[in-house]
């Protein structure tokens, strides 16, 4: 394989398999010798939105060790969570941090695997924070195509393969047991396939066989690096 690695990106609402189209396509490119790593990709909590996690805790009188092992005490928080982020400057703070540390993992962290030569698959990437903001602001999906974000790709690795893996958000709903609410997920869903149409990504449908979602995932991905001359 060259020394020039390759970026391949899994996007889409919670509960639609990335993470397991993600790691099962990292597994079948090491049968064939390709050095390649998964990585998780949703902008890493650093010190400063960590900073700001711990007084908001505090504020809303909830610990970190309560939301995780009591689900009462978890929702609880979020809904106290969402009346705080009811605040514009909390808002903005919390979005500009959000894109802040994202740009850092995927500079520090992935970039720096892919000039190694890897190839390096995203389990999320820069659109999902983007999804996670829009939402947070109360956007329209074409805020997604606004200057600021179409900047802040100028400053990351674009992908060389992008899949947007669509389900219903009522088959999503089914899979994950800590998604707050249906019109919660059908927001996303809705940014989704907005970014999904725009950027011209590879659509994939959700509902089929994991193992039949991971067969097209590797025609597409093994006609690629046999073009370049990579296996």
């Amino acid at each position: 394989m060259t020394q020039n690695g390759l970026l391949i990106c899994f996007t889409g609402i919670d509960g639609s398999g990335k993470t397991t189209q993600a790691e099962l396509l990292v597994n079948r490119l090491a049968t064939m010798g390709v050095k390649s790593l998964y990585v998780w990709s949703r902008g890493r909590v650093r010190t400063i939105r960590s900073i700001f996690l711990f007084m908001g805790r505090r504020a809303l009188g909830t610990s970190a060790r309560e939301i995780a092992r009591d689900k009462k005490s978890y929702q609880e928080y979020q809904s106290r969570k969402s009346k705080l982020m009811g605040n514009s400057l909390v808002r903005t703070l919390w979005s500009a941090m959000t894109h802040v540390e994202h740009l850092i993992q995927i500079n520090l962290d992935i970039r720096r695997k892919i000039q190694a030569g890897n190839v390096v698959v995203c389990d999320r990437y820069l659109w999902d924070s983007s999804v996670d903001i829009a939402v947070l602001n109360n956007k329209d999906p074409n805020w997604l195509s606004n200057g600021l974000n179409k900047l802040m790709w100028k400053f990351v690795p674009r992908p060389t393969i992008a899949f947007f893996i669509d389900i219903p958000p009522e088959e999503a709903m089914k899979r994950k047991n800590d998604i707050p609410s249906l019109d919660y997920v059908k927001k996303r869903a809705e940014f989704y396939r907005y970014l999904a149409k725009c950027n011209s990504l590879s659509v994939l449908d959700g509902c089929e066989d994991a193992s039949t979602i991971q067969n097209k995932i590797m025609n597409t991905v093994t006609i690629y690096l046999e073009r370049q001359g990579k296996v």
